[in-house]
């Protein structure tokens, strides 16, 4: 299975191919990067195969980041102009996307990738992470700590499960989306409605914090019967009891 990073500033191509990407079974979606020096940091901190890489990102430009790295991993270019496609080819792509990328174009161009022999490592897969925009900080989640997900209009409240908070600018919707096909259990997120941000949460941009404000209470069915309960009130959120 080959690990890959999706670096992509635009929200909705890096749904369109991370959706892509989780219906290919050799390839393991690892976390997604909106800009070119947070790449870099996951790269270092662990192993990509493949990097699915956006041209036109803020600050360092997607061309220049292949251009720093000594042994680059195999990169998969995705843009909307045609011209920088001798460029890439120059520094060893595997191939070049022009956006809108359709299905049928993405799976011609990831069969290219070489493959390596199965080992027994490739049954433990790595944990997936995405990066967050938290008063324009980004801030690195692994995907399997999100126990819960909360929509407060255009924002989203996630709870980890070391007990802290984090808010950002983004949609309910795009987050089941980004924690689709994570199967239910003790660390998996509940998803539910709640109230607007208030008390020092407001205006405009991403951010960060911890403020609980009303009594609410999710109960997740499974099987007929209800499987785990969260209650919020008084600044304290409790994680699923499971049954």
């Amino acid at each position: 299975m080959l690990h890959c990073l999706l670096v992509e500033d635009e929200p909705l191509a890096a749904l369109v191919l991370e959706d892509y990407l989780r219906q290919v079974p050799w390839l393991y979606y690892a976390g997604r990067c909106s800009d070119a020096l947070h790449a870099l940091e996951a790269m270092q901190q662990q192993p990509v195969e493949v990097l699915f890489l956006d041209i036109h990102l803020p600050g360092l430009k997607g061309l220049d980041l292949l251009r720093t790295l000594a042994y680059p991993p195999q990169t998969i270019l995705t843009t909307a102009y045609q011209e920088y496609a001798l460029d890439g080819y120059d520094l060893g792509v595997v191939d070049y996307l022009l956006k809108p990328i359709d299905f049928e174009r993405f799976l011609k161009a990831v069969q290219k990738l070489r493959r390596p022999e199965p080992t027994k490592t490739d049954a433990v897969p790595r944990r997936a992470f995405h990066f967050f925009n938290c008063n324009k900080k980004m801030v690195r989640v692994w995907l399997d700590d999100i126990a819960v997900v909360e929509s407060q209009k255009e924002y989203v409240r996630l709870q980890l499960a070391d007990g802290s908070a984090l808010v950002t600018k983004s949609q309910l919707g795009g987050m089941e989306t980004l924690l689709a096909g994570r199967p239910f259990s003790p660390a998996a997120p509940f998803l539910s409605g709640g109230p607007a941000p208030r008390d020092g949460f407001h205006g405009h941009g991403d951010f960060c914090g911890r403020a609980m404000h009303s009594h609410w209470q999710a109960i997740q069915e499974y099987g007929g019967g209800a499987i785990g309960t969260v209650e919020r009130g008084g600044g304290v959120v409790k994680r699923p009891s499971y049954g």
